[in-house]
């Protein structure tokens, strides 16, 4: 199939080019000759070729009837004339295992010769013929065929008639049958599901993103720089607005843990310690990051991970604080951190039970 493409389409281009360089160069006979005699090679080496082809598409199919829509095309390289069919024989379609219904045929062509010209003939229940005619190059005709099934078989069909140059008339498969149609319909409806859960999972994410931004915006960056402000007198001329926010962004649950780990100090230790010397490896104290972040953003993250998961942005964020000496962690302003973490807790709202794992629209 693509190298009879292939070999249509440099014939057309040849065509053209002869055509055109006939017309540009009728004056000079010498570059006229040596084009000629190039084409004429040319011409020789890929001999034209007569041939006609049957497409046949269904259209519909019920209970009581197939439409099939029939297009006949001169797709070869040589003008068809009418010494090309054959008197004795008939030029047309069979249709196998089926009964024609439709006794008249509307005729669609490019070629207002062909539409006026072409007469198709119902000869019997099952056999059509087409009028013989001038058949140019790459001229079509098309129609509509109403059959009825018999026998519950499936409807063939088979071309008859000879015209010159033609063993046989190629009759295409059925391209669009009406399986493929569905197959087709079935492949591009799952995908067009798939392009359109994937736009509302983006959707729901930017939402979700935006809903983050505005929440801390508004709410806890607004509100810690408020408190911040307030308490500046209680800083002991220590003021690290980051730390501050980074704190304020904990419940007063979470805030009495990471009190109690800093004023502890072996829990941020010994987690040094494993990122140091076995990162990569299976502790049973500490779990994967991403799976315990990811329990606790649905709100079911236990009591392990949740002290891992503080742990773990405690040597995140306040890494600039830690400094460690072989077995020994020194927190700088340590009394400090743990003065904002009180301030943090009574300005928060009283008997709020909640922690990490109310998170999942906030953490991030």
């Amino acid at each position: 199939m693509e190298k009879d493409f292939t070999d249509n389409l440099l014939k057309r281009i040849y065509h053209y080019i002869k055509t055109k360089l006939n017309y540009l160069f009728n004056e000079h006979s010498f570059l006229t000759i040596i084009i000629g005699l190039t084409l004429s090679v040319y011409s020789i080496i890929n001999t034209e070729k007569a041939s006609v082809k049957y497409e046949i598409n269904k259209k519909v199919k019920n209970e009581f009837k197939e439409i099939y829509s029939i297009v006949v095309t001169n797709n070869g390289d040589i003008n068809l004339k009418y010494i090309d069919f054959d008197d004795k024989s008939l030029w047309g379609i069979e249709v196998v295992n089926g009964k024609i219904i439709n006794k008249n045929f509307e005729i669609n062509s490019e070629s207002v010769y062909v539409k006026n010209q072409l007469q198709v003939t119902l000869k019997n229940n099952n056999k059509i013929e087409f009028s013989k005619l001038l058949f140019d190059s790459n001229s079509s005709f098309s129609f509509d065929l109403e059959v009825l099934p018999l026998d519950n078989k499936k409807i063939q069909f088979k071309s008859i008639g000879k015209i010159s140059g033609l063993e046989s008339i190629e009759i295409d498969p059925i391209i669009f049958s009406e399986i493929i149609i569905q197959i087709f319909n079935y492949i591009f409806t799952f995908v067009s599901y798939i392009v359109i859960f994937i736009f509302i999972a983006l959707f729901l994410y930017l939402i979700r993103e935006v809903i983050i931004k505005i929440y801390y915006a508004y709410f806890i960056e607004r509100q810690a720089k408020k408190v911040f402000n307030n308490n500046k007198t209680n800083f002991n001329n220590f003021e690290d607005i980051n730390l501050f926010l980074f704190l304020f962004t904990f419940f007063p649950k979470d805030l009495e843990l990471i009190k109690q780990i800093i004023k502890e100090e072996k829990d941020i230790l010994d987690y040094h310690k494993f990122k140091l010397y076995n990162e990569g490896s299976k502790h049973k104290k500490y779990y994967d990051i991403d799976e315990a972040e990811h329990h606790i953003k649905k709100g079911c993250g236990n009591n392990d991970e949740v002290m891992f998961y503080l742990i773990y942005n405690l040597y995140k964020q306040m890494k600039n604080y830690f400094h460690f000496s072989e077995n020994i962690l020194t927190i700088n302003n340590k009394d400090n951190i743990i003065n904002y973490i009180d301030i943090i807790i009574k300005n928060k709202k009283e008997n709020d039970s909640r922690d990490v794992n109310s998170y999942v629209f906030i953490m991030d």
